[in-house]
Parts: structure tokens; sequence; C-alpha cells
């Protein structure tokens, strides 16, 4: 099946340049595990607020597997994809696989604890697998998700773009219009606290549609998602603080975003 999506462009950011290096890394070293007798898996959990580029981050580590010929599984039933996996493995021992547990917190209500863990580390894991699981509330995973590594050995902050991500994006999806540096600056003043999405939005909006950017600049401000209390992107005893001064929107540098082909 094609996944259809935007054009996925990488832009400067560290935690995009961690994932994309940490999962080539992973998938060279193999040996590494076996020799050692290390069942050989990766987990990693990213979250941050809704639009900031999580799903992106996904769907490019996925598209890179496949060119490397391997699979990937959305799991949309912990049960499903445990049978599913069990009899992959009969026919494809070796192939490696990408588990998506997209929104986390939902499978779990939905299914129960047991059944997630039962596939990240318990009677239904298999091998030869990178387990990612995304989340906009990390603040309603208990600890024996989140604090326990061989189920997610990494727990990654994604968080909306920075500036420079903002005017990077602002001019790659802008190219073919007239717009000078100076009114590219001023799109990048304005949207600060963007999504990728509501940033997708004005570009379409305005010269696709033919919408006063002025006008357009209002209706997405109003539309702007933010995290509703302190309480959501920060719970201490489960390890999800964000730094005294340090707000989501300039935690990275780079991100990976869909754009318009």
């Amino acid at each position: 099946m094609n996944l259809l999506t935007d054009t996925l462009i990488e832009l400067d950011d560290a935690a995009g340049t961690r994932v994309l290096d940490g999962i080539r890394t992973f998938w060279a070293s193999e040996k590494e595990y076996t020799s050692r007798g290390i069942i050989y898996k990766r987990g990693i959990l990213f979250w941050g607020p809704a639009g900031s580029g999580k799903t992106a981050l996904v769907t490019q580590l996925s598209q890179e597997l496949v060119r490397r010929g391997g699979l990937v599984i959305w799991c949309g039933s912990p049960e499903l994809t445990a049978t599913g996996l069990s009899l992959l493995r009969r026919i494809e021992p070796l192939r490696p696989l990408i588990v998506i547990l997209e929104d986390i917190e939902e499978l779990i209500r939905d299914f129960g604890e047991h059944k997630i863990l039962a596939l990240l580390d318990g009677e239904l894991q298999v091998g030869n697998v990178v387990n990612i699981a995304t989340t906009n509330f990390p603040e309603l995973l208990g600890a024996r998700i989140v604090n326990r590594p061989s189920r997610f050995d990494e727990r990654i902050l994604i968080g909306m773009p920075s500036e420079k991500a903002r005017f990077q994006y602002l001019r790659w999806i802008t190219k073919r219009e007239t717009i000078g540096e100076n009114e590219l600056s001023r799109w990048v003043k304005d949207t600060e606290g963007f999504s990728v999405a509501h940033l997708r939005e004005l570009v379409v909006a305005v010269f696709c549609l033919k919408q006063e950017y002025g006008d357009v600049i209002k209706r997405l401000t109003g539309l702007q998602i933010r995290p509703h209390s302190k309480n959501e992107f920060e719970r201490g005893n489960v390890g999800f603080g964000i730094q005294q001064g340090h707000g989501v929107p300039n935690v990275i540098e780079r991100i990976v975003v869909t754009t318009p082909k």
C-alpha cells in the first residue's frame, strides 16, 4: 500500500538527527546484541504537542526502512498485531520491522495496558524490531510504560518548530512565490508557536486560495494548539519535565515536516 502524504522534508533539529542516527546505528548492530544474548529490538516514545511533527518523523523512519527491505506494521489492536507478527516471523524470521503505536494512550484505554506490555517485551514480543509509540499526553501513561527500558528505551520530545525551522520551512514551501527575505522574516515572526500544520495552511490559504495574509494569521492564531495546563507536559515523577524557562517551541532546531507535493 502506498502511503499518501505530503512531501517529507528534513529541517535542522537535534531531535530529528538523534532519532535518525540512532535508528540507523541500531539496524547495523545486530551482532552486538546477539553476541551478548540480548534480544535485538529497540523501543522509542515520541512525545510532544499536537502538530509538532511526530507522525511525519515516524513516516520518514518507515519509508527509510521499506527502502532497506523492511516492513512497517501499524498497530490498531495489540492482539491482532501480535498474531500477525507471530505468523510473519515464521515466514520472514530475519526481515527488519517497525511496529508503530500511534497515540499509545488511546490504545491503552481501548485494550488495556497488559496487552501493550505483552507486545513490547512480554510473551508476544518479537526480535529484529523497533517499536515506536507517539503521544500528546505523556502524563496519561503509567510508570510501567514510561519508566521501563526494553519497553521504551528512549523518550524523545518533539517540540513545535523553532524560529530557525520555521524560516527554513517557509522559505522552502514558498520557493516558487515572489516573497522577499524581509517579508519572509515577518512571516516567521508572526508564526511563533505555530505547528507545521498551521504553517502549511498559511501558505495554502495565501497562495492557493488567495486569502488575505492578515486575515489568515488572525484565523490561525485563534486555532493555535497550546498545552492546556502545566501538567500536560510536566510530570517529574515519570521524567517528562521541561526545564524552567524553556518552552516546547524552543526545544529543537530541526524537524521533519510534511509539505505539499
